[in-house]
């Protein structure tokens, strides 16, 4: 099973028909590498930098933010919590 994790197959015979079906099962790997690395980033770069954003703002903003979001995009209310929760930390 370690062949597989690293992103590579090994398979024989080696003719047009399996390289045409190796090289798109190679894509797939890449695709998922694409979205482990998107995934990392996200978890270790962009996460601790927008909490860090979000808890410098004053409850002020964050109300304001918040109901700008909820007027202009309806579906993302629900998602908006997380700025409400904020601006409740910082008024306590």
């Amino acid at each position: 099973m370690h062949f597989i994790s690293r992103g590579k197959l090994i398979y024989a015979p080696n003719n047009s028909a399996f390289d045409s079906v190796i090289r798109h099962v190679n894509e797939s790997f890449q695709d998922l590498r694409n979205v482990q690395r998107f995934a990392d980033r996200w978890l270790n770069e962009i996460s601790p930098s927008l909490k860090r954003f979000v808890n410098q703002l004053d409850s002020e903003t964050i109300e304001n933010v918040t109901e700008i979001i909820k007027d202009r995009f309806p579906a993302l209310e629900n998602a908006t919590s997380f700025l409400t929760n904020a601006s409740d930390q910082i008024t306590r």
